[in-house]
């Protein structure tokens, strides 16, 4: 069954290249909030309740943009540190899709103290999924749950949006155009 899913996923990422589909990843730590974000874009409803590896495959939704345009956008198993290595195994097929995406979003939850350690430790984890610099350095970053941060967030330039309440969210989705 496994070889069955790995040959319908090549055969839709072959569809997406062909009609020039653009895939957008959300990864990050568990609970940043990438299922909340996933559901504000996509309008849909997946189960993003507040617990370790609430999301355990990858889920995939089409976002509109506007002016015609839709973008995939694809939720993802959230990272850890230390994360052993059977695990990664494990997770090798769910993470094989941020391989073949066309952009990472690192979703980092800004109310969370050690976010920037949380921040290395999903680069880290991209690279043992073999992630390559390139698109690691090409990732967009996005700052969620500004609702509930006890920083001062008022710069411009940064991805700011909080997707419990839908702040920020239409001028991140807007940013995505130009991808």
């Amino acid at each position: 069954n496994l070889k069955k899913v790995k040959s319908r996923r090549n055969q839709q990422r072959k569809l997406r290249k062909k009609a020039n589909f653009k895939t957008f990843a959300l990864v990050g730590y568990t609970n940043a909030g990438k299922s909340k974000l996933f559901n504000c874009l996509t309008k849909k409803k997946q189960s993003s309740k507040n617990v370790m590896f609430e999301t355990l495959d990858t889920k995939t939704g089409r976002v509109y943009l506007g002016k015609n345009k839709y973008i995939g956008v694809i939720d993802t198993v959230g990272f850890i540190n230390n994360i052993p290595t059977q695990l990664i195994e494990s997770f090798k097929a769910t993470l094989e899709e941020l391989v073949y995406a066309d952009v990472l979003i690192n979703v980092i939850d800004i109310s969370d103290l050690d976010y920037k350690n949380k921040e290395k430790v999903t680069i880290e984890t991209l690279r043992m999924a073999n992630v390559s610099e390139e698109k690691i350095n090409k990732m967009i970053t996005v700052y969620n749950k500004i609702d509930l941060s006890p920083y001062n967030l008022s710069s411009e330039s940064m991805n700011y949006i909080s997707a419990y309440t839908g702040q920020g969210i239409e001028k991140f989705k807007a940013s995505l155009i130009k991808y």
